[in-house]
């Protein structure tokens, strides 16, 4: 996941660069986004109760205006879901790895509507995710079952954040992403999905 993750940045950067040259007059549609993300989520699973753990990502996004005041937003999202539960008188860890493909539509919201170029701003979006579970790992004191490329489900994602310019190409931004998924994963009689989660986001946006 981590050869994945730099693979993606190095993608990014190589071809923000190639646009760097861009006619100032022109209008710039295109943009991308890296941001790490830091959350809680409740985790249901056939034979247990809601468990309650940390979620954190790593979301690498491109986005397309589509008119003045709407884009629409997808990319690749890597995140892991970690929690510890108990079960026939046991402790167990459970991590579970996701690669998450959104498809947002969001707008932004200027705090100042008559200055098209406000430092500050704020963006929402929303739209369905395709979530795939690469690999859950289950351990015990008596050892630990893994599994690889476990399946398919779907969630709906909210993200709102606040936007702070730092050049005609570039700002920073934090804000708040909502999950939650409308479908379950199945795996060897066994189905599972992410009930709800919130995450704090922290990002850099780049335009090109």
């Amino acid at each position: 996941m981590k050869k994945l993750l730099l693979l993606s940045i190095c993608f990014l950067s190589v071809f923000s660069s190639s646009h760097a040259q861009d006619k100032s007059g022109e209008s710039r549609k295109w943009s991308f986004s890296l941001q790490p993300r830091l959350g809680f989520a409740k985790y249901e699973e056939t034979g247990s109760v809601t468990t309650n753990g940390t979620l954190n990502g790593f979301d690498v996004l491109i986005s397309r205006k589509i008119s003045k005041s709407f884009d629409l937003t997808s990319g690749f999202s890597f995140t892991t879901f970690d929690a510890n539960r108990t079960a026939f008188g046991q402790t167990v860890r459970l991590q579970n790895d996701y690669l998450q493909i959104p498809l947002l539509v969001g707008g932004d919201i200027s705090f100042d509507e008559e200055n098209a170029k406000s430092p500050i701003s704020m963006h929402v979006a929303l739209g369905p995710s395709a979530n795939f579970l690469m690999r859950q790992f289950t351990e015990t004191t008596g050892g630990h079952i893994e599994d690889e490329n476990v399946g398919w489900n779907f969630g709906f994602m909210t993200q709102i954040s606040v936007d702070f310019r730092i050049s005609n190409r570039a700002a920073l931004y934090l804000g708040l992403q909502g999950q939650s998924d409308f479908s379950r994963i199945e795996n060897d009689e066994s189905e599972n999905k992410i009930q709800q989660a919130s995450s704090i986001l922290f990002g850099y946006r780049g335009i090109f």
